[in-house]
């Protein structure tokens, strides 16, 4: 049996009642004198030891298909299923080599893959069971990336620039090449023909790396970008692997980087991030804290400059509304989006720390933050606000909706009110 259909009356009488409550909040908030706050864009709820959470420095975030939340943290792992904390140390999952929680991987099949922190360690979970597959070593040895292959397969690669392939639920080591420590995490994707590219941090100047049929070298720039500073790496929806430098865009073809004319430059910028975007385009972020969109050649949206950095920020990605996130303390999370405008969330406005480390976007809806000193902090956009303000000073008796939809609002002392969606005019 269907259940019966709700009375338009009823659907009327509720939207009545929550207007009626948010004008007795803000009539209570005038009787207290409270001052007026600027509220943030996202309701903000946070965890912390108090709650179960094994480290107030959160380091890696996941979820896994079943739904849970993976968070590392310096003091282990812990599985979060939005109720309650399971914590995973090595005193009670031997697999585990250390607590310091570095990385965490998934593959669509599900499986975990958990790298410690400054040790070299990598754990995986599969159908509930925790496997270790690289013990402890030294700082060199840290995964700091899982790169997926066609099939299922996929490639980690070490600070140190060695490589290992997972394939048919083994791990092979395939490059031991330790040459060209170290690595630089962000800057690691798969290009065309299934070649891995990296860019090290070993000089001043940066090193652009290709790792092919076992082998990996260092690869020099040519033409226009002969001697230029290597800043970024980034591969975008369609395939394309793209080159941030000293002297400009740079992109793949046919194993060499050609130097790409930005539109509206006088001179090509200085590029030191890239960070592809869900829906095709490339964030390309330059000196002085600039960034900007760009897709299919052209720009896209305006260009914006962050001011009041106290130190230098790091790119964290981009979040589901398309919005670059960057971090670092003491600076919280700060966004910008397509069309420019950069917002930011710190402790002024409920963040219960200065120092964010990674994010992510989970299947639910939520955005989840992971900061170095104050937590796990889930993120949801605002879905009400107070009506009226400082307008609407008086006890509300009574409220109607109209068959146009504007709300009716009746008072004891200051007449009638009519609310056409946020507009307030008084009868």
């Amino acid at each position: 049996m269907e259940p019966a259909a709700t009375p338009p009356a009823l659907f009327a009488v509720w939207r009545a009642l929550i207007v009626v409550m948010i004008g007795c909040t803000a009539l209570l908030a005038q009787a207290e004198n409270a001052p007026a706050l600027a509220q943030p864009h996202f309701m903000i709820k946070g965890w912390t030891m108090a709650e179960g959470l094994p480290h107030l420095s959160v380091t890696a975030l996941a979820q896994t298909t079943d739904g849970c939340l993976w968070v590392g943290t310096l003091a282990g792992l812990a599985r979060f299923d939005g109720v309650r904390f399971k914590v995973f140390t090595p005193q009670n999952c031997p697999e585990l080599p250390r607590s310091r929680i570095g990385g965490l991987f998934t593959l669509n099949d599900g499986t975990l893959f958990i790298a410690t922190e400054r040790g070299g360690g990598l754990v995986a979970l599969r159908a509930g069971k925790f496997e270790q597959l690289l013990g402890s070593g030294d700082e060199h040895d840290e995964i700091l990336a899982c790169v997926p292959e066609p099939g299922g397969d996929a490639l980690f690669v070490a600070r140190s620039g060695a490589v290992w392939q997972w394939s048919e639920g083994r791990l092979t080591a395939i490059s031991t090449n330790r040459a060209y420590y170290p690595v630089s995490a962000p800057n690691i994707c798969m290009g065309e023909s299934n070649q891995l590219w990296m860019v090290s941090q070993m000089d001043d100047t940066g090193r652009l790396l290709h790792f092919h049929s076992g082998k990996l070298d260092s690869v020099p720039l040519e033409g226009d970008l002969t001697g230029a500073q290597i800043r970024a790496l980034a591969r975008d929806a369609a395939g394309d692997v793209w080159l941030g430098t000293s002297r400009g865009l740079a992109r793949l073809r046919h194993d060499r980087f050609e130097l790409v004319r930005l539109p509206e430059m006088e001179t090509e910028p200085a590029i030191t991030a890239l960070t592809a975007c869900r829906d095709g385009g490339l964030w390309i972020c330059s000196t002085n804290y600039w960034q900007r969109k760009f897709k299919a050649d052209k720009w896209v949206g305006v260009g914006s400059r962050i001011s009041g950095v106290q130190t230098s920020l790091e790119v964290l990605g981009e979040d589901r509304w398309g919005s670059l996130c960057l971090g670092r303390y003491p600076e919280g999370l700060v966004t910008v989006s397509e069309d420019g405008t950069v917002s930011r969330i710190d402790s002024s406005t409920g963040l219960p720390g200065a120092s964010v480390v990674c994010l992510l976007a989970d299947r639910e809806g939520n955005e989840w933050v992971g900061l170095f000193d104050g937590g796990l902090v889930r993120l949801q956009p605002r879905r009400f606000s107070i009506l009226g303000g400082n307008l609407l000073t008086t006890p509300v008796y009574s409220i109607c909706e109209d068959h146009l939809g504007s709300i009716w609002v009746g008072t004891s002392f200051a007449g009638v009110y009519r609310f056409q969606g946020t507009n307030l005019t008084r009868y």
